[in-house]
């Protein structure tokens, strides 16, 4: 997985680069599923999680806030879809894979499923925070630099920025409408922006290729008119679930997060870009 780390004051890096990598092992240590020893691991083999660490339910908090967002469909309880289509292993090794015999698919549980007492957590279908967590670990280390300096985070593709007072913005390049296509850059001075894509987390199974966005309401990857959507928002997280999400409503996307207040570019199957919001203006 790609990152990018920039901040305005030399003097910032160290502290940066701590803080960042700080927070990506406490998210392998409580959510990372390829870890048979992280909580989320131990979880997904039980059924059950006690005394879950504060990092753990911190992210748990997050995947059910955005799945609140989004009407169910940022669901963290489609892991077992995700396994049953092939993506039990860590991408780089997924995609060194010919074909991948898949199972069958269902429906997930839905977030109705887990409960939470005190530090018991329980899910009955496994959880998945992949999503979100990176999104909101960008979130994380941008919030907590901020106060020393300006600063950009890119996890995967989500980017988290904060610039202070007087400061510049950030420029950002989004997904272009084909694979030979000049980048679009946006200036962003804060918050979040995060593309969807199926194009470049898919792999081959045999059912025909498959993507990493399950339709929780199906059990399969997603049907969708567009083949990428980017989404600024006031956070990372809300960015992710939002460009997430539109792959699902479909048609419907471009009204959903223009409801939001917010902004979206989204790329049709045929190369068409729709803009809705206060989309930035673009500079090649």
């Amino acid at each position: 997985m790609s990152g990018t780390l920039l901040v305005a004051n030399p003097d910032a890096a160290r502290q940066a680069e701590d803080t960042l990598w700080s927070w990506v092992n406490r998210a392998d240590r409580a959510v990372n599923r390829f870890l048979p020893s992280s909580e989320i691991s131990r979880l997904n083999a039980s059924g059950q999680l006690h005394d879950a660490s504060d990092d753990f339910l911190h992210f748990l908090r997050a995947a059910l806030e955005v799945a609140d967002l989004t009407d169910g469909l940022c669901d963290p309880t489609v892991v077992e879809a995700l396994e049953s289509w092939g993506y039990d292993r860590d991408f780089d090794q997924l995609s060194d894979v010919t074909a991948v015999v898949t199972g069958a698919s269902r429906p997930s549980c839905g977030v109705a499923s887990v409960t939470v007492h005190g530090r018991d957590v329980a899910s009955p279908c496994g959880l998945d925070f992949g999503a979100s967590a990176k999104a909101l670990v960008a979130d994380a280390v941008a919030d907590a630099i901020e106060p020393h300096s300006d600063v950009l985070v890119e996890i995967g593709g989500d980017v988290a920025v904060r610039t202070r007072e007087g400061g510049e913005a950030w420029t950002v390049g989004v997904a272009p409408e084909g694979p030979h296509a000049v980048v679009p850059r946006i200036d962003v001075r804060r918050g979040g922006v995060a593309t969807s894509s199926r194009t470049y987390r898919s792999w081959m199974t045999s059912k025909g290729r498959a993507h990493h966005i399950i339709d929780p309401r199906t059990g399969c990857p997603a049907t969708s008119q567009w083949t990428s959507i980017t989404v600024a928002a006031p956070s990372c997280l809300y960015a992710n679930a939002l460009a997430t999400a539109g792959f699902l409503w479909d048609d419907e996307a471009p009204w959903h997060i223009a409801q939001t207040g917010w902004a979206g570019r989204l790329v049709g199957q045929d190369g068409a870009v729709v803009t809705v919001g206060s989309w930035p203006q673009e500079e090649a």
